[in-house]
């Protein structure tokens, strides 16, 4: 094959993978993500593990989080848990004694219901909890 050949066979695979690369683009580009937002209450399921935030407080000093979780022993019960507030993703910080109950670990067969406590917000948008690949959001209702 001749030189002039294989130099048009060259730019003819990379046209076409260039016009792959931009269809492939516009595809993602085009996608909206899907985000379920729950209510207070409403329980979720993230992997083998049951998750509800039954309700949220704010305080001056904390933002406490009453969740409820069972489905895998021995997990700890603060892993995955975040706070959207005023703009940033916030991780939990040390439970206070006499607050609430902590979150220490999780059973598959009993309902663990604690308190996660994180920094004081003003403007709370969600509970983000992660497991498995999967996120859910507890939102505010407007």
């Amino acid at each position: 094959m001749k030189t002039r050949n294989l130099l048009i066979l060259a730019f003819l695979c990379g046209a076409a993978i260039l016009v792959a690369g931009s269809i492939k683009l516009f595809q993602v580009a085009s996608d909206k993500p899907e985000v379920n937002l729950l209510a207070y209450g409403e329980y979720s399921t993230a992997g083998a593990m049951s998750v509800v935030v039954s309700s949220v407080d704010a305080r001056d000093d904390l933002t406490l989080v009453h969740v409820s979780m069972r489905g895998v022993d021995g997990a700890d019960a603060l892993a995955g848990w975040r706070l959207r507030a005023d703009g940033k993703v916030r991780e939990p910080v040390p439970l206070p004694a006499g607050v609430g109950t902590p979150c220490t670990t999780t059973t598959v067969d009993t309902d663990l219901n604690c308190v996660v406590a994180f920094p004081a917000a003003e403007t709370l948008q969600a509970v983000v909890y992660l497991r498995a690949n999967a996120q859910l959001q507890w939102a505010p209702s407007p």
